[in-house]
C-alpha cells in the first residue's frame, strides 16, 4: 500500500510527530487501518 500525502498534509503529520505523540499514534492506526476490507461493508459506508 502506497501512502500519499499532500505538503501541507506532510508538514502537519511531522508537526504531530513532534508536538502530539500519542494522537500521532491513533493516526498511524487509522491510516493502517484504512484499507481493510471491514469498511467496505460497514454501516453507513458512503460508497454503497
Amino acid at each position: 500500500m502506497n501512502i500519499a500525502f499532500t505538503d501541507a498534509g506532510w508538514e502537519d503529520y511531522l508537526w504531530f510527530q513532534h508536538d502530539q505523540p500519542q494522537l500521532l499514534k491513533r493516526i498511524n492506526e487509522l491510516i493502517k487501518d484504512a484499507p481493510s476490507e471491514r469498511h467496505l461493508k460497514a454501516l453507513g459506508n458512503p460508497h454503497h
